[in-house]
Formats: structure tokens, sequence, C-alpha cells
């Protein structure tokens, strides 16, 4: 049995496929080290659980915002062939390094990975992105994998037409329907968009970021179809692992709560 390739007819087989809406993850258990202590990097087992239920070994995955690599690596493990996008060229080049020496290991060779430099909203990146899996004879994606910035809650780059750097909620909003405007037509029919994202606190209130996406996700001109919400943990995210008592003595002072999920927003395109 190939654990890489799921078939419904043996799906007794496959007890670690989650079923359920809730996932709950040791944070970034098996990525190489060097993508595992990135800040902002997904843990392997959301792209992992997805790609296995929705793809098959040969298929195309797209990450236009593939930060530290996660989407490719676990893509390369699975069989799966990927492009990555990232405006940060110095992640890129870490990731580049990381990929061609994982690569070397048994059961990886089949696996083909790129990683381009550019701007997911920008049309170069996907020009690039095509002519690279043309290359390779796809013509579509089987998966869209995106985990877009929380807003501005961490300064990916310095770049003022980088996501993060959005002056408002606003802006951050219509530049991500930019990238969705891109990158959606790329993906076959049937095929899946997953997006990783939390909400935030804003101006002294919890702003559900997540569901703003969700509606741009629903717009009719994508014709995407909801097939799932996951809630996934967080809880022992970098930034609150060392000062847990602090970060929840804040929370009792401002009458908050501390972020303790995400959400896998998972929908299928119908034509």
């Amino acid at each position: 049995m190939n654990e890489a390739d799921f078939e419904l007819t043996q799906w007794r087989d496959y007890p670690d496929l989650i079923t359920e809406s809730l996932w709950i993850f040791d944070q970034k258990q098996g990525l190489p080290e060097t993508l595992a202590d990135y800040h902002g990097a997904f843990v392997p087992q959301i792209p992992e659980q997805l790609m296995r239920r929705f793809t098959q070994r040969g298929d195309l995955v797209i990450d236009p915002m593939c930060g530290s690599g996660t989407t490719l690596a676990v893509a390369q493990k699975l069989g799966r062939d990927a492009i990555g996008v990232d405006i940060n060229h110095e992640i890129i080049d870490s990731v580049r390094k990381v990929l061609q020496k994982t690569g070397r290991k048994k059961g990886h060779n089949d696996a083909r990975t790129a990683a381009i430099v550019s701007n997911a909203r920008e049309q170069t990146s996907l020009r690039d992105a095509q002519s690279q899996f043309k290359k390779w004879g796809h013509s579509s994606a089987s998966l869209l994998m995106m985990h877009p910035p929380y807003f501005n809650i961490v300064q990916y780059t310095s770049n003022p037409k980088e996501l993060s750097q959005s002056k408002n909620l606003k802006e951050f909003s219509s530049r991500l329907e930019e990238v969705f405007d891109l990158w959606i037509p790329v993906v076959r029919k049937g095929g899946i968009i997953a997006v990783v994202i939390g909400d935030i606190y804003a101006d002294g209130q919890w702003i559900p970021l997540a569901f703003d996406v969700l509606r741009l996700l629903q717009k009719e001109k994508y014709s995407l179809n909801l097939r799932g919400i996951v809630v996934k943990n967080m809880s022992n995210s970098r930034g609150k692992r060392n000062a847990y008592n602090l970060w929840r003595y804040r929370s009792l002072r401002n009458q908050t709560f501390l972020f303790s999920h995400e959400y896998v927003l998972i929908l299928r395109k119908n034509k």
C-alpha cells in the first residue's frame, strides 16, 4: 500500500486520514529543521492531509505564497509535482537548497519542485509558474494551497507591494483578491483550493479575518463550492511558547481571548 495514493475502495487502510473538522497536531512535526524553525511556517500535516485526500502521485500542487516551502517539502515527500512562489528571495534561496538536499532521498526522485521569486499578485509570477509546469506536462493544478499573512500581524517583508504591508484591512482584502484572481483559474475543474488563515485583534476588537477571506472565495466569479471549514490548533505557537503567563495576564486584563486556533478553508472548483 502506498500512503501517497488514497483509494476510496481501501478506505479502512487509511486510519490516519482525518475526516473530522477539528485538527490537533504537534507543531511542525516532520519538517526539515531549516524549515520548521521559520516563523510563520505552518504545520506540514495540513498540506499532507489535503494532498493525500484530494490529489494523486504525479499531480500538480501550487503554493503562490510558499514562504519557507512547507507545501513544496510535503509534495516532494508524497511524489507530487509542486511550484511555490514567494516575494522573499532570501527565503526562496533557502527553500531551494533544502529541496535539493531532501530530493536526493530514496522515493523523492520522481517529484519535481520549483521555487520562484515573485509577487503572487503580479501576472509575471503566474507566467513563470505556467512556463515551468507546462514543461512538466501539466495544464492545470489539482491543489492550490495558500497561507497568506494574517493582515499585518507579522511584517513578512519591507516590500510595500506585499500583503503584510497593507495599510488597512480594505487594502489587504483587495490585494488578496488579486492573488485569488490570478491563481484560482489555474486549478482544474474539481480541484481543491485550500487557505490557511486565522483571525486577528485590531482596534481593540476581534476581527473575523478568516470569514472575511471566505466571503472573498465565495464570490460568484470563482465558482467554488465550500467543502469544509477545519479548525486547527495553534496553542503552541512560537510567539507565545515562552511567555504564556504574560499573554494570559494580558488576556484577563484586556478582557480578550488568546488565539489558540486558525482555520483551513477547503473549497472545490466547479468549473
